[in-house]
């Protein structure tokens, strides 16, 4: 199943509870969004919740070029969760782990940031890895900005996502925590995608 959301929303909806639920087979979010492109700074996050105990990733956000060979590194930009169900940033021909299992059923925000040299990763507002990638970050707009599944259309998420939110800047830890705990109800500064959502019941 695939659900097409197109712009920025401008106020929070009261729907609390609301989330949209990935059957981990076909479902996947095509968003409007091609996103922050090269080697520019960037930051995602989104709350998730899943119990799968699949050996493979779950993709939870991925975009830019699609490509097998090592002349393709570099041009995607990916979240998600790993084998062992930890969170992990990719840029093609790279990742970085977190540490924590996040397969518990339970929900977790997870953030990934890159400020032009850097990746850190956050997990429920507590920065849990950080790396240099030893490729060229060059992120190529050739896939628009995907919810719940990787470029080719296959590793699919299972669980629930929420509050998917993409911004032009690398957040800082103080950043991420100020806002992660609630939907916006006005644009801060450097937002430049926000998905709430609210549109299913997880």
């Amino acid at each position: 199943t695939v659900l097409s959301l197109i712009g920025l929303n401008t106020f929070a909806q009261t729907q609390p509870g609301n989330a949209i639920n990935f059957d981990g087979l076909d479902d996947y979010i095509h968003t409007s969004y091609d996103g922050v492109s090269g080697n520019n700074p960037r930051s995602i996050e989104a709350w998730i919740k899943t119990s799968t105990t699949a050996v493979e990733p779950h993709y939870i956000t991925d975009y830019g070029y699609f490509g097998t060979s090592s002349l393709d590194n570099g041009k995607r930009f990916t979240l998600l969760l790993n084998n062992t169900h930890q969170f992990r940033v990719e840029i093609r021909g790279w990742g970085l782990n977190s540490t924590t299992a996040l397969n518990d059923g339970l929900w977790h925000h997870v953030a990934g940031t890159y400020d032009g040299a850097t990746v850190k990763l956050y997990v429920d507002g507590v920065e849990e890895a950080s790396g240099i990638p030893p490729i060229n970050v060059n992120t190529t707009l050739i896939t628009d900005f995907l919810i719940g599944i990787r470029c080719d259309l296959i590793k699919p998420f299972e669980g629930d996502i929420d509050e998917v939110r993409f911004w032009d800047n690398a957040r800082t830890l103080q950043e991420i925590n100020l806002y992660k705990d609630f939907e916006l109800c006005t644009i801060p500064a450097n937002l430049v995608a926000y998905y709430q959502l609210n549109e299913g019941l997880a």
